[in-house]
């Protein structure tokens, strides 16, 4: 399977993400699987406040160009670090199919620059790939937005912001599913909106 790894921790704290993805690839192969690796740049574990918006979009191109490369090749698994990566991944797939996104985490990732508590980009990485925040971001690749709220769900929420909560408010065709909804739910019949 083609494997993308984007080691990018540029967008939030500590050089952890940027070093998970050797890891996880190296945990998968001793699973069996059989990876063909193609790195997008060398580990990024810059702290966040210390990298320009301009540079974030340098290092987020490189990993559109890395990803824009293999498109086609099918299965593609991108490995990344913090969830900025998803601003260069997604430009990368854009084409002329509309772009689905499952966003499987505990924080929405929709704050913008006036709504973020920690004023870290990982946070508000999905916000961007919307189409909206930090233009010179959202314009990687030459499209915006890279996903639509109608074709986007998130999965897991559990810690939000008031920012990301009057962004929903405001986009209610976003599918949002907090963890309690999951565990109260449960897998075993089909989620209905």
């Amino acid at each position: 399977m083609r494997t993308i790894v984007i080691p990018f921790a540029g967008g939030g704290r500590g050089p952890g993400p940027a070093l998970a993805p050797a890891q996880v690839v190296a945990d998968l192969r001793a699973a069996g699987w059989s990876l063909a690796v193609t790195d997008a740049f060398a580990p990024v574990t810059t702290d966040a406040r210390a990298l320009s918006r301009r540079e974030v979009g340098e290092w987020m191109r490189h990993a559109r160009t890395a990803v824009e490369a293999r498109r086609d090749e099918a299965p593609l698994l991108i490995l990344g670090g913090d969830h900025t990566i998803s601003v260069g991944s997604f430009a990368g797939l854009m084409d002329d199919t509309p772009l689905g996104c499952i966003w499987l985490d505990a924080h929405p990732d929709l704050n913008n620059d006036e709504t973020t508590p920690s004023g870290l980009l990982h946070g508000m990485a999905l916000r961007i790939c919307l189409g909206q925040g930090d233009q010179r971001l959202a314009l990687i690749g030459g499209v915006k937005p890279k996903v639509r709220p109608q074709h986007t769900a998130l999965i897991g929420l559990r810690s939000i912001d008031p920012g990301e909560h009057a962004f929903h408010q405001r986009y209610p065709e976003l599918l949002w599913l907090t963890a309690g909804d999951a565990r109260a739910r449960g897998t075993a019949k089909p989620w209905q909106p």
